[in-house]
């Protein structure tokens, strides 16, 4: 097996333990550990942190023995809080192994009608898709290990599976090559799972969702309780003995024969016998932390891609398409009045993917690579001057989140919480902290800035977004951190100035 690093394609790594083919290989997401199955049923999990590949463990039955051409699924699918595994088993269920110790866990049972051919967690860990071999698809609940929702598919069976990162979407492509894409696939009374934080792996010492508890006398068992720790040492509470420092010696090993224990330099015998009772906090490896509900950046007027093509941008003035040609990406800016702009397109090596149009120019930025940081760009419209287009850098490390143009300013917000704003000219006019970050999207008209940011923290977990009226020529502030109202479980789509 050869692993080749894509930054640098002459540092090639071999992988030669296998002495079958290889049948899958799934990384875990920090992207330095490597789970590969074979044909002969072993896993074999390698650790990539360092410059030699290293062994970390070789599992044998597992998953099934078959051909590398079996629509059966032997793939080793990592949970999202890193400290498990999980994959088919010859038994046609999904075993979950536990990372720390590699011992078996918590146990999916199917109806056990086909081979599960293949199985996905959701971003969040809280639900498990598996497909079968008898052309269906199961939800899980990971808590109870419980199906919630079964559905048929038709003709060839699903061979891959993939959650959408933020909303209720599943897709999958079958056996004669066509790609599903399925909306609202988790059930309404369920649909409130995809929205909770990192769920933990299933354990076995961590009891399912809904699990019967010991009742004494018709109630809940009450909890075990420790009995706290005393400051006091044993030997103040019982007084000085003949070992201790103070005490009475009235046994001397006078013949060196060993029988009285020595003390230490603090007059204490030697602490190594005692039994301490076992920590309350067990260790995990990786354990799941609590994190609010962000809303992620966007560009107001672009669009995902479709293909090989996006819109980066689109207002009442034009708009801007660009199309990905692998190596660089050609840009085109279309006006609605062709009277007063023409149209035009360039070679885009930069690979921009965030672009303003404004009545004089048009602003464009990219993220930073290997060759060169952030980038912020500008060409005015051959019709409103003669000066030419100027390109600026941003500080190593700083990206572009959200992109605005207007008749007066360029206005950028960047990774690190500024607000930068460059004159048509190129020249930086101001730079200041965003108050909420991390920011979410910007607009201006004229000398007016709008920005908009993640707030407090409201009761379900989720960043309040506010939003922030400068005048920046004037250095004035209109309206600060105000709410915007937005319905639960709703998101900002776009922001723009309406006259």
């Amino acid at each position: 097996m050869i692993i080749v690093n894509t930054y640098d394609m002459t540092r090639v790594t071999y992988l030669r333990d296998q002495s079958r083919p290889v049948k899958h290989v799934s990384w875990d997401h920090s992207g330095s550990t490597l789970a590969v199955s074979c044909s002969d049923g072993m896993v074999y999990v390698y650790s990539l942190s360092s410059e030699e590949p290293k062994l970390v463990k070789r599992l044998d039955g597992l998953i099934k023995i078959m051909e590398t051409d079996s629509q059966a699924s032997s793939k080793v699918i990592w949970h999202p809080d890193g400290r498990a595994i999980a994959a088919p088993t010859p038994t046609k269920t999904i075993q979950v192994i536990s990372r720390s110790d590699w011992s078996n866990q918590r146990t999916f049972q199917g109806d056990g009608r086909g081979d599960i051919t293949a199985a996905s967690w959701s971003p969040n860990g809280a639900l498990l898709a598996t497909a079968s071999e008898d052309l269906s698809i199961t939800l899980w609940n990971t808590k109870t290990q419980q199906p919630v929702l079964k559905f048929d598919i038709d003709r060839e069976p699903v061979l891959a599976l993939a959650w959408h990162p933020t909303e209720n979407l599943l897709s999958y492509t079958t056996n004669d090559g066509e790609l599903y894409i399925h909306t609202g696939v988790v059930p309404q009374g369920y649909a409130s799972l995809l929205q909770k934080t990192l769920v933990p792996a299933p354990f076995l010492n961590e009891p399912a969702e809904g699990a019967s508890k010991t009742l004494v006398n018709g109630g809940a068992r009450p909890g075990a309780q420790r009995r706290a720790g005393t400051p006091d040492s044993l030997d103040d509470i019982l007084g000085d003995d003949g070992l201790s420092e103070n005490g009475d010696p009235f046994i001397v090993d006078d013949d060196g024969a060993g029988y009285v224990e020595q003390v230490n330099v603090n007059g204490k015998r030697p602490g190594a016998h005692v039994q301490y009772p076992p920590s309350k906090r067990p260790q995990q490896y990786g354990s799941a932390r609590w994190q609010p509900r962000l809303h992620d950046p966007f560009q107001p007027g672009s669009t995902p891609w479709r293909g090989n093509r996006r819109y980066l941008c689109l207002n009442l003035t034009g708009f801007i398409w660009t199309v990905d040609q692998d190596t660089h990406h050609t840009v085109t800016v279309e006006f609605y009045d062709r009277a007063a702009h023409r149209d035009f397109h360039f070679t885009d090596p930069f690979l921009y993917d965030k672009a303003c149009l404004g009545e004089h120019g048009a602003a464009f930025s990219c993220p930073s690579s290997d060759q060169h940081p952030s980038l912020v760009y500008f060409r005015p419209h051959e019709t409103w001057t003669s000066r030419t287009d100027w390109r600026t850098q941003l500080p190593t490390g700083e990206e572009v989140t959200s992109l605005s143009l207007s008749t007066s300013f360029v206005v950028v917000t960047t990774s690190k919480g500024y607000v930068r704003v460059y004159t048509l000219y190129g020249l930086p006019f101001r730079v200041y902290r965003q108050k909420s970050t991390p920011a979410v999207a910007c607009a201006s008209w004229r000398d007016y800035v709008l920005t908009i940011g993640n707030g407090p923290i409201g009761g379900d977990g989720t960043a309040k977004l506010v939003y922030t009226i400068e005048n920046v020529k004037r250095d004035e502030v209109c309206q600060s951190e105000d709410i915007i109202p937005l319905p639960d479980q709703s998101e900002l789509q776009s922001v723009f100035w309406v006259l």
